[in-house]
């Protein structure tokens, strides 16, 4: 079959339109949309390739460009970047397709001309709607940041990728129905297609604009979504902010956004004027998988804010100096062990956060007042806390089949750990605590690390279940320490250390076993957790009692930090020795004043 030129078709079809295409083009647009739906068209229904639409302007003209329909037959394709030039000269404004089916070859759409009508393209196998603002199947973006072009590129196959993940997301229709995975080849991904001053948080991906239908999800191996930005691997694909061309942020995911990541690292190869690696913010969903947030050098790793929420599977946290994951108070996160590790340093949780199935936490972990965390394993895959971890008032801490291997330190919080074990001591100042089917050891050690496992302090309450196991360094069953604290005084003269414990503090106080005797003129530190320019509140409570019973003691003078009415006084468990003394503080002279004193032994 001869075919016709380009230009003769073209006006025989002005002819036949009498110059005006919106007139026609809207009278058919119903019949030709039909006859482009997967159920009616033979060559997409037989070739089962889904349907993508890009994200084009809608433009009617009155000179229409009508390429040649080839839906129906095996014929070959046309070159269409030929065709344009051929019909608008080298510079076309736009393009209105009436409703055919189109296959393309070579450089195919040119992205700087505008798109439109209810025609479709084939490109590389996918079909690719024009007119429509949403997607009509699941397709396929590619971008590489070594021989990709943003602006001559389509980004349809891998023979025509996007240069950067922005051009890429940017390309999508406005509502997206079905899954659009963005595949990222190997390579550094630190450039954007968007200016800097087009954001408000200035980062190399910032998605924003586009509905979605469907929440992601994890389906076997990877992760399924309306849209999937998936690379080579941790150590193959690497996404970077740039702030030395403006891009403080890495990928910052807003307002209800929701994306899946997976198979790709974050990190910054500078280390000044960065912003976090990546943020989830106003009510983003993010979901990642066998993701590296690799935050060597710098403040932050991943923040969730204003109310937004990261799922993590398999996935690091690591290197910050601050905080590798802050969780502010509204928003939340998610991680789990699943196939691989999920690690995680140090972490800032004043929202909610749920570690599980496997997960640990490596560094220190600090809840604050609007904080909670769940700590929730399995009997086989428990969940681990290597690093202290500590709560603020109003923090509140559950744990189930959790191992923790730092120190505890709750100042006014709760916790609750359930078939869950520590290895060194959970202080409590204030706040309850709950530790049911609980042991003070980590398997397979059968004791603890530390001589007093459990501490409560200023009226810390333990609910108590006969389940708890408390075992000492010694592997004996051992008693809660209620808040005694023991001074060892070796020498005369001694100052004695004080660490205020509230409003009233209990201090055992004696000598070594080898001094038989006991030690004079001892004198009361000045106290050590509170600055130097703060005093103690007034009225606050000091207790001295004897280290043991016929253990020597001391001396306690009268001088600069205390008033001893008679000069001095002995306490301790020997003969001739007070069995206790009680001092209380007067702001007004900045020093401890004698009360009371025991009987004598």
């Amino acid at each position: 079959m001869k075919r016709r030129s380009f230009l003769s078709r073209f006006t025989a079809a002005i002819s036949a339109a009498g110059g005006i295409a919106s007139q026609s083009s809207a009278q058919d647009r119903s019949t030709l949309q039909e006859g482009l739906s997967p159920q009616s068209l033979g060559t997409l229904k037989r070739n089962g390739v889904g349907a993508i639409t890009r994200s084009v302007q809608s433009r009617l003209l009155d000179l229409p460009a009508t390429p040649e329909d080839y839906s129906g037959g095996d014929v070959d394709e046309i070159d269409n970047t030929a065709a344009l030039n051929e019909l608008y000269a080298a510079n076309p404004t736009a393009v209105y397709y009436p409703g055919k089916f189109y296959r393309v070859k070579g450089n195919f759409p040119r992205l700087n001309i505008p798109h439109s009508g209810p025609g479709a393209w084939s490109v590389d196998g996918q079909v690719v709607y024009v007119d429509t603002a949403e997607t009509h199947g699941p397709a396929t973006i590619y971008v590489d940041a070594s021989i990709g072009d943003d602006i001559k590129n389509h980004g349809l196959s891998a023979r025509y990728p996007f240069a950067t993940l922005q051009r890429a997301f940017d390309s999508l229709p406005a509502i997206i129905r079905h899954q659009q995975t963005i595949v990222l080849a190997e390579g550094v991904y630190n450039k954007s297609s968007r200016p800097v001053d087009s954001m408000p948080r200035p980062s190399i991906f910032y998605p924003q604009g586009k509905v979605t239908s469907a929440r992601t999800a994890q389906k076997g191996d990877f992760l399924i979504g309306m849209v999937v930005i998936r690379g080579q691997g941790v150590a193959k694909t690497f996404i970077e902010p740039n702030p030395s061309a403006g891009y403080v942020y890495g990928p910052y995911i807003s307002a209800g956004t929701e994306i899946a990541l997976e198979d790709l690292t974050v990190r910054s190869t500078e280390k000044n004027n960065v912003g976090a690696l990546l943020t989830s913010h106003r009510n983003a969903y993010v979901h990642i998988r066998r993701v590296a947030i690799e935050s060597s050098s710098l403040p932050m790793g991943v923040v969730c804010e204003a109310g937004g929420f990261v799922e993590a599977i398999d996935c690091s946290f690591t290197g910050a100096t601050s905080y590798d994951l802050i969780v502010y108070a509204g928003s939340g996160v998610s991680i789990a062990a699943v196939q691989g590790e999920s690690n995680i340093g140090k972490a800032l949780v004043a929202g909610n956060c749920d570690l599980v199935t496997g997960a640990k936490f490596t560094g220190t972990t600090l809840v604050a007042s609007t904080g909670k965390l769940n700590l929730t394993g399995r009997e086989t895959k428990r969940t681990t806390v290597l690093g202290d971890l500590l709560v603020d008032p109003g923090g509140t801490v559950n744990g189930a089949y959790v191992d923790i291997a730092g120190n505890v330190i709750s100042r006014g919080g709760e916790i609750r750990l359930s078939a869950s074990a520590w290895s060194k001591t959970i202080t409590m100042f204030g706040g309850v605590i709950r530790l049911d089917g609980a042991k003070s050891y980590l398997a397979s050690a059968n004791r603890s690390e530390v001589s007093r496992p459990l501490v409560l302090r200023n009226g810390a309450e333990l609910i108590y279940e006969t389940t708890l196991q408390l075992r000492n360094n010694e592997g004996l069953a051992k008693g809660i320490d209620y808040g005694v604290q023991r001074i060892v005084a070796d020498s005369d003269g001694y100052s004695i250390p004080l660490f205020l414990q509230g409003r009233t503090t209990v201090l055992a106080v004696g000598v070594s076993g080898a001094k038989t005797d006991g030690v004079t003129k001892c004198t009361l530190g000045k106290v050590q957790n509170l600055a130097r320019e703060i005093q103690p509140p007034e009225g606050a409570i000091l207790y001295l009692m004897p280290l043991a019973v016929g253990v020597a003691g001391i001396e306690l003078v009268n001088g600069e930090t205390a008033i001893i009415p008679s000069g001095s006084v002995k306490i301790g468990g020997q003969e001739g020795e007070y069995a206790g003394a009680t001092l209380v503080y007067s702001a007004l002279a900045s020093r401890w004043m004698l009360i009371g004193l025991g009987p004598k032994n």
